[in-house]
C-alpha cells in the first residue's frame, strides 16, 4: 500500500518525530489532534504504512534537513508576473533557476524568523506549487511520461524573498541566492500530497497576507509545467532524490504593487492550493 498524503509531525504520545499517512485531507485546515498510520522507513524509497497510529501533535515540514539535498526553484514562470516585474522584457524561453540551501526549509505554522539585515521594508511573499523528487534522475526526456516516476508528490511553498538582498548588485553580485535562501525562508505543508493521485496542471493558487488576497491563479497558467521542470532541470544534472522544486510564483507579489506593499513583524500568510491545503506561517523579526 502506497501513502497518499504523507504528513511529518511529532506525536503527542511520545514527542517523536514520525512520518505518518492519511487517508484523506481534513475538512477543515486543522492538523493538531488528527491521527495518522505511521509511516516506517524511507517514505520516497523502502517503507511499510503500519496499522499504528499516532496522534498530530505538532504538524513539521512534510520532509526533514536529513532528506532534502537541496531546494531547487523556478522564477518567471507565470506570463503576469513577468509582466509586473522589471527583471526581464519578455517570458524567456526557459525557466530560471536558482536554488536556496536545506536549511531554508521551514514548519507550517511556524513564523519565520527575520534576520535583522532583512528588516528594512523590503520582505516579499511568494506562494508557489512545489513538489518533492522521489529518486535520483538525469537527462529525463520532455516528451512522454518518464517525468511522472521521479516526482514523489506535492506540496505548497511560500519563495520568502528579501528583494533587496535579491535585487541590489552591491549585495547580491547580480544573483538571486543572497535574497532567498536564507535560513527557514522556505516554508513548507501542510502534506505531501502523493503523484498517484494529484494531476499538477490546473489547481487553483491563493495567497493572503493577514486574510488579504494577494496572490489568486491557476497552475495552467505556468509557462513551464512540472514535465518541463523535470527535463529541462536534470539536462547533464542530476537530480537528487528528496530535491524540492518549487515551480514559480503568480502575479500579485508585494514588490510590483503600487505602492509596494511588504511582510512585517507579526504579519500572517496563508499559501492555499486545490487538492493539497493551507501553509500557514507567521513573520517574527528577531
Amino acid at each position: 500500500m502506497a501513502w497518499r498524503y504523507l504528513v511529518r509531525f511529532k506525536c503527542r504520545e511520545e514527542g517523536a518525530v514520525v512520518f505518518g499517512n492519511l487517508e484523506a485531507l481534513p475538512s477543515k485546515p486543522v492538523y493538531e489532534g488528527l491521527k495518522a498510520h505511521v509511516v516506517k522507513g524511507d517514505p520516497l524509497g523502502q517503507y511499510e504504512i503500519t496499522s499504528e497510529q499516532r496522534t498530530i501533535g505538532k504538524l513539521l515540514s512534510p520532509l526533514g534537513l536529513e532528506h532534502v539535498p537541496m531546494i531547487r526553484c523556478v522564477g518567471l514562470n507565470y506570463g503576469k508576473h513577468v509582466a509586473e516585474g522589471t527583471v526581464v522584457s519578455k517570458p524567456p524561453k526557459w525557466p530560471t533557476l536558482f536554488v536556496k540551501g536545506k536549511h531554508a526549509l521551514a514548519d507550517p505554522e511556524d513564523a519565520v524568523p527575520i534576520p535583522k539585515m532583512c528588516q528594512d521594508e523590503t520582505l516579499d511573499w511568494e506562494g508557489e506549487l512545489a513538489f518533492v523528487i522521489s529518486k535520483d534522475c538525469k537527462n529525463v526526456p520532455e516528451t512522454g511520461d518518464d517525468w511522472k516516476s521521479y516526482v514523489a508528490g506535492y506540496t505548497c511553498a511560500d519563495d520568502v524573498t528579501w528583494r533587496f538582498g535579491q535585487k541590489d548588485p552591491d549585495w547580491s553580485g547580480t544573483q538571486w541566492n543572497s535574497g532567498k535562501g536564507i535560513d527557514k525562508f522556505a516554508p513548507l505543508g501542510p502534506v505531501l500530497v502523493s503523484s498517484a493521485v494529484l494531476d499538477p496542471s490546473d489547481l487553483s493558487l491563493e495567497l493572503r497576507v493577514n486574510g488579504t488576497v494577494r496572490q489568486t491563479t491557476r497552475t495552467n497558467d505556468m509557462l513551464s509545467d512540472v514535465r518541463k521542470i523535470v527535463s529541462h532541470f536534470s539536462k547533464g544534472i542530476t537530480l537528487e532524490k528528496g530535491t524540492v522544486i518549487l515551480s514559480g510564483t503568480p502575479a500579485g507579489v508585494g514588490y510590483a504593487m503600487k505602492p509596494r506593499v511588504y511582510l512585517h513583524d507579526g504579519d500572517q500568510v496563508e499559501v492555499e492550493i486545490e487538492g493539497i491545503g493551507t501553509l500557514r506561517h507567521g513573520i517574527h523579526y528577531e
